[in-house]
């Protein structure tokens, strides 16, 4: 089952903040068309309200793939600079998830993690070629 939630944010040409709705969990052996998002790069791809920009709202990803042995936890490229602070927060929130998963996570191993939805895109579209 894959998840929504809402962000605060302001588009980037600075009219109001609004609240958008993203995925922050998905499970892409559970959607295709979910994981076919992630693979166009167009995941939570968001319009102001206002002037109707189109953007991506600064949020966190945890995507989830059985199937491909992937699990993935994706942050804003603006968080790159502070990676070593992510990378441990990371840790922390996988520890909370597999011990709510009940060890169905074992298997996948430490979570690749990335910074931008462009990265994990990458890494679908190796696993889809390789296949």
């Amino acid at each position: 089952m894959s998840f929504k939630g809402a962000v605060r944010a302001r588009c980037p040409k600075g009219c109001e903040e609004g609240d958008y709705e993203v995925w922050s969990f998905v499970r892409g052996d559970q959607s295709e068309d979910l994981r076919l998002s992630v693979l166009a790069g167009d995941l939570n791809l968001v319009r102001c309200a206002e002037c109707g920009q189109v953007f991506f709202p600064e949020s966190t990803l945890v995507y989830y793939d059985l199937r491909s042995e992937l699990i993935a936890f994706v942050f804003p490229e603006s968080y790159r600079g502070d990676e070593v602070r992510w990378r441990a927060k990371m840790k922390e929130d996988y520890g909370q998830m597999s011990a709510a998963l009940g060890g169905e996570t074992k298997a996948l191993g430490e979570p690749l993690v990335c910074f931008g939805l462009s990265e994990l895109s990458a890494v679908l579209r190796s696993d889809d070629d390789l296949e």
